[in-house]
């Protein structure tokens, strides 16, 4: 697998993927991230064009097939911001371990 499968995205946008692949929102995603919903917004809009999609669920997929060990597969009782059911989020820390340090 290449060194760096969330080429071309950052690893920030890498991470906003991770969390769309688990099912969140954007404001989930917003909340999780302590972003603003706007930035949250732009995070997804710029993973969609320069992946070349259209939907949030081609980009769960493109997760999955990029970085297969690193889609939360989805553990009982963890929960969302909003308390509702959710998979393991990865943090911040865990991305940057993923996918490295960018120059």
């Amino acid at each position: 697998m290449d060194d760096e499968p969330w080429r071309p995205l950052t690893a920030r946008e890498f991470e906003v993927g991770r969390l769309i692949s688990a099912g969140l929102t954007n404001g989930e995603i917003a909340t999780s991230l302590s972003i603003a919903p706007k930035t949250a917004s732009a995070h997804v809009e710029h993973i969609l064009a320069k992946l070349g999609l259209a939907r949030r669920a081609e980009v769960a997929a493109w997760v999955a097939r990029v970085a297969p060990r690193e889609v939360p597969t989805g553990v009982a009782g963890s929960k969302r911001p909003n308390g509702s059911e959710a998979s393991l989020r990865p943090t911040w820390a865990e991305t940057e371990q993923a996918v490295g340090s960018r120059p």
